[in-house]
């Protein structure tokens, strides 16, 4: 079992799949990112979350759902991640918020609650959200994923390979804690066409899901809800911690390459 303490706060992690243990698969994900150059650090006070980002002049600003005027967040309920590299500076942040959906689905939530997710920008108008089919029977324990962000050229595995590692361990992390139903994110439309939602672990995404105004743009910009259920999330653990586990072992046995200059 793990124990991530981050200024007197607990996060511990409990769940196992059917075919590994949830703990060693997180403990080789850990070790292959810190390999990489990224130290991390695991919360609960959004406080504090939010004392580190000010640290970041061009950051992007706090979603609403993650805001410390939101005075239900905690250990209960959601968590963050950032990781620093070896001068101490940020060069990831990411934060999951549990929501109970009870005897609703996560279509008629969204619709009541879509402004909470406003996270893609300071500028935006007339958001609103098109629920499409699959959302329209997802219920129970959910998910947010959000405030994701990764420093460009940040690790030697390369940006979009860190992504799926630093994406997949809030996964996990939810599961084990939680023993969620589903764990969703909205992606720009862009991004999601570039591949992002496929290797940050999401099986199922809905185009068209957000949609809103930025002034001086004449065109709607996009994003889409991008989801995986708990089976899903279990397939995925399943099938990729094998070659995971041989990446970690190839990783920390290689040499480290010689920068000095004669």
């Amino acid at each position: 079992m793990f124990l991530y303490v981050q200024k007197g706060n607990i996060f511990m992690t409990t769940v196992t799949t059917d075919a590994f243990e949830l703990d060693v698969v997180l403990e080789s994900i850990i070790k292959y990112i810190e390999s990489s150059g990224i130290y991390l650090q695991i919360g609960t006070d959004f406080y504090d979350y939010a004392e580190a980002l000010k640290q970041q002049e061009k950051r992007h600003f706090i979603g609403p759902i993650f805001s410390i005027e939101n005075q239900g967040l905690g250990k209960n309920n959601a968590f963050w991640i950032i990781g620093r590299n070896k001068s101490d500076e940020i060069v990831h942040t990411q934060a999951v918020h549990l929501i109970d959906l009870k005897d609703q689905t996560l279509a008629a939530y969204l619709q009541k609650h879509i402004v909470d997710f406003s996270s893609f920008t300071d500028e935006q108008h007339n958001l609103r959200f098109n629920p499409g089919p699959s959302s329209g029977i997802i219920s129970g324990q959910a998910c947010y994923h959000g405030e994701f962000w990764l420093n460009l050229g940040v690790s030697r595995c390369g940006n979009s390979g860190m992504a799926t590692l630093l994406s997949k361990l809030a996964m996990i992390l939810s599961l084990q804690h939680w023993n969620v139903d589903c764990f969703f994110s909205f992606i720009i439309a862009l991004n999601a066409c570039r591949g992002l939602a496929a290797r940050g672990g999401y099986m199922h995404t809905e185009p068209y899901s957000v949609v809103w105004e930025v002034p001086d743009r004449q065109e709607e910009q996009e994003a889409w809800l991008a989801w995986s259920n708990q089976i899903d999330i279990k397939h995925l653990i399943n099938i990729t911690a094998p070659m995971l586990a041989q990446s970690l072992r190839g990783s920390l046995a290689a040499p480290k390459a010689n920068h000095a200059v004669a």
